[in-house]
């Protein structure tokens, strides 16, 4: 009986670590150039400012902890290293950590 508890609690371990490190396989490096800005109407959930890229116009939106770095840079041109990661539907991208800025 005691091997069964501890082949169960192993393979549901097992599971759970293999989900936890799908998440983290789905966010993704990204280092281009582009332009911060803020949303007319940002949703309850979002923090209202995107990141146009300038080279394929793709659209980032910023989780809300990110806004205090990003701030000084709105408006500008600037180089970025990001994290990013697929929104669940898939249709748009967020970033969700921010390496490094420049203007």
């Amino acid at each position: 009986m005691n091997k069964i508890v501890q082949y169960t609690l192993i393979a549901t371990l097992g599971f759970f670590s293999a989900s936890a490190s799908a998440e983290v396989q789905a966010a993704s490096q990204v280092q281009t150039t582009g332009v911060f800005s803020k949303v007319a109407e940002p949703s309850e959930k979002g923090s209202g400012i995107i990141f146009t890229d300038s080279v394929t116009s793709k659209k980032y939106y910023l989780i809300k902890s990110l806004v205090s770095k990003v701030t000084p840079h709105i408006g500008k041109t600037v180089k970025v290293k990001a994290s990013v990661k697929p929104v669940p539907n898939g249709k748009a991208y967020m970033m969700v950590w921010i390496v490094d800025i420049k203007a």
